[in-house]
């Protein structure tokens, strides 16, 4: 479970990208530079972002506003392999 937070720097707030700290990213066994990660019912890339403090994970105001998550909520987030689940968004 990790806790919604801003992304790491405004600038990456619109690239559809969700941001988790290094450990966070190992955790998850994120094996490349970035993967897919699913938080409810949608599934995302995601990156580890050196800026990002543990624990946290930094999304969006869209992706907030579409998973409909506050910030400081605690989510369930996986590591997710696309094409093993049906009816997930892929954002």
């Amino acid at each position: 479970q990790l806790r919604v937070a801003k992304t790491p720097d405004p600038a990456l707030a619109t690239n559809n990208i969700v941001y988790v700290n290094k450990s966070d990213a190992r955790t998850l066994r994120c094996r490349d530079q970035e993967q897919y990660m699913e938080i409810g019912k949608a599934v995302y890339i995601f990156r580890a972002h050196q800026d990002m403090p543990q624990g946290m994970v930094g999304l969006g105001m869209l992706q907030r506003t579409f998973g409909g998550f506050a910030l400081g909520d605690t989510v369930n987030a996986e590591s997710y392999l696309l094409g093993r689940k049906e009816r997930h968004f892929y954002l």
